[in-house]
């Protein structure tokens, strides 16, 4: 949000409420001086998001597949899940080899051999063979 470093805690903490609000003016009591960006942003993350939950999102987002979802669906999953993950789709490469290598098979072997680097066009390219395979699907039985 182009928010100058050292107003993004006020800025955020500003927006905290009910709970939120009264850990962190308890938090705040505990720590001596000025709050950094990064202080603020680790003791938050390991309020609310704590080890066993961020090892449980990243493997339930390791486990995601599309099975019976359609890739809309899926990638609907699969952008909420990449939020607790950040590490694992850090670059726009990781990105789009973690949503194909979950795509289901009939999907995934075609949307591959496209060999994006852009998530926008593997998930297009998705979403098309999806229609695809439905049309084939619908004009064969």
């Amino acid at each position: 949000m182009n928010i100058p470093e050292e107003q993004k805690v006020n800025y955020a903490t500003s927006m905290l409420r009910d709970d939120a609000k009264f850990w962190w003016e308890s938090t705040q009591r505990t720590i001596k001086g000025t709050v950094s960006w990064q202080q603020f942003n680790q003791a938050f993350y390991n309020k609310y998001f704590s080890l066993t939950m961020r090892c449980q999102k990243e493997v339930e987002f390791l486990n995601l597949r599309q099975e019976n979802m359609s890739v809309a669906e899926y990638e609907q999953k699969f952008d909420h899940l990449s939020h607790s993950v950040p590490r694992l789709v850090d670059t726009e490469e990781k990105k789009v080899e973690r949503f194909i290598w979950g795509l289901r098979e009939g999907i995934r072997g075609i949307v591959t051999a496209f060999r994006h680097k852009e998530y926008a066009l593997a998930l297009e390219s998705a979403l098309l063979m999806e229609v695809d395979l439905a049309a084939k699907t619908s004009t064969s039985e």
